[in-house]
């Protein structure tokens, strides 16, 4: 998904801003802390996020409520990144590129 994101802006033209830019560098780095902490899910056991996968692997019904507030906090963080991320994109693609006179 990254790379599709990095190839659309190397290979096609268009009018995405520096700032546009530097919030999708910033979705992926969110990213890379969802990712992180999904390997902490998978460790402490938590069960707010990924609830059915816990009672399945583990059975367990969850953990200290730091942990589970810090899966959500990086769930719903790098969601919206990427949500964010992908409007800037479209919105940077369907705007007529400026000519580089």
């Amino acid at each position: 998904m990254f790379i599709l994101i990095a190839v659309l802006l190397l290979a096609l033209p268009h009018s995405v801003s520096a700032r546009s830019t530097l919030v999708m560098v910033t979705a992926v780095c969110l990213t890379w802390l969802m990712t992180r902490s999904e390997v902490a899910n998978a460790w402490w056991s938590t069960a707010a996020v990924l609830a059915i996968a816990t009672k399945q692997a583990a059975g367990t019904t969850g953990r200290a409520l730091w942990q589970e507030q810090l899966m959500k906090l990086t769930n719903i963080g790098a969601s919206i990144g990427l949500i964010v991320a992908w409007t800037l994109l479209i919105a940077g693609f369907a705007r007529k590129p400026v000519s580089q006179n």
